[in-house]
């Protein structure tokens, strides 16, 4: 059984989401919550998801307690980030807490824990961020592992057609769009047009729903593309929820820093590291990820 800490609770819509999806299996313990703000405002929730779920193990507590209560440390941190922040100003507050999430971490000894960051790029920074920290890290920690996924690609598996096996898939982009992809590599130009012409609707929906947008605009999305990462690792494990997820953000290889023409070995969002070319993503995707790499090396910069 998993202690699951939350930071980001008092976006209501977004925890309802992933608590509703997360508790349908057994499997969690203790749900923990960072109060940050009103202490009736999250008095209220944990009454109210306590009704709903039937259950006395979601608790609002301090830094402190999210990371050791009753010396009982959780398995998986998530970071829901959502704020209506520009991105610069997320990022001040973000890396803020994130210092002090991580002297927290040292403090308590919390040796083995895995860190899930939501949220597209605000999360992939973040995930950045920790990684400079680690390896800044005097002694060294060994037990974190950490990872941000994309919303945007989890919802694009949907962008599959109804009479063959052929989809897209969509890549975020730094900017704040989503690009459209064949990810297999296989489909002719023609093929291309007519599954494109099948999905439009589709598509039409995922480039309102994201573009210049971030969760604040779609927290049911958000709580549930996290739940089920967080459902997945607790079935599996960490490095199985990475793979199924099919795009996360790691640090490449330095194969993979040559055949995307990177300029670092920062965190960006990539397919699993099969060491092979052909499960890289495609030509037409390789300026998106070269893009965010810079991106991020400019933000864990400020």
């Amino acid at each position: 059984m998993a202690i699951i800490a939350v930071i980001g609770g008092h976006n209501r819509e977004a925890l309802q989401s992933y608590l509703n999806r997360l508790l349908i299996d057994p499997g969690v313990s203790e749900v923990r919550l960072l109060q940050m703000g009103s202490e009736t405002f999250f008095n209220d929730l944990v009454l109210e998801l306590g009704i709903v779920h039937d259950v006395e193990y979601i608790h609002a507590v301090n830094l402190k307690d999210l990371l050791n209560r009753e010396d009982a440390k959780p398995k998986i941190l998530v970071f829901m980030n959502s704020s209506f922040k520009s991105f610069d100003e997320f990022c001040i507050v973000a890396f803020k807490l994130l210092d002090i999430v991580f002297q927290e971490i040292l403090i308590s000894k919390v040796e083995d824990i895995n860190i899930l960051f939501g949220d597209n790029y605000r999360g992939l920074v973040q995930k950045a961020y920790l990684d400079k920290l680690l390896l800044n890290s005097d002694p060294k920690i060994v037990g974190i592992k950490s990872v941000a996924i994309s919303s945007v690609f989890r919802m694009s598996k949907s962008l599959a057609s109804e009479h063959s096996d052929i989809y897209f898939r969509c890549y975020p982009k730094v900017d704040g769009g989503i690009y459209v992809f064949d990810p297999r590599r296989e489909m002719s130009d023609e093929t291309v047009k007519r599954l494109t012409q099948e999905l439009k609707s589709k598509i039409v929906r995922m480039e309102k729903m994201f573009t210049k947008k971030n969760s604040t605009s779609f927290p049911n999305i958000e709580g549930t593309s996290l739940a089920e990462f967080t459902r997945t690792s607790l079935q599996a494990d960490w490095d199985t929820a990475c793979r199924e997820h099919g795009l996360y953000s790691r640090c490449p290889s330095q194969s993979e820093v040559d055949f995307y023409d990177l300029e670092c070995d920062a965190s960006v969002f990539l397919p699993p590291d099969d060491d092979e070319t052909e499960s890289r993503l495609p030509e037409l995707v390789k300026k998106f990820v070269k893009e965010a790499s810079a991106f991020v090396m400019s933000k864990i910069s400020l």
